[in-house]
């Protein structure tokens, strides 16, 4: 198994009001088609490796008032 340095993998889990669960899920990075221009708040170095409308499709059918995702951070989750 290769090892990659400075990554560190956690789960998430996110509950309140269901839009501001959608709002604080919005901070995290996602694998856009076009990424050239971000100019969002966003978690720094925090990767969920979906796009954003699969992630939505998955996650926020039912209107949850809890969310639970795998995120990958480059560093360290401290640092992000």
């Amino acid at each position: 198994m290769k090892t990659i340095p400075n990554w560190a993998s956690g789960v998430i889990t996110v509950s309140g009001k269901p839009k501001n669960v959608k709002n604080f899920c919005k901070l995290f990075l996602f694998e856009e088609e076009d990424n050239k221009n971000i100019s969002k708040k966003y978690f720094a170095r925090s990767f969920t490796n979906s796009k954003w409308k699969e992630f939505e499709e998955e996650h926020f059918k039912d209107n949850p008032k809890e969310v639970q995702f795998v995120v990958d951070f480059a560093w360290s989750a401290w640092s992000c």
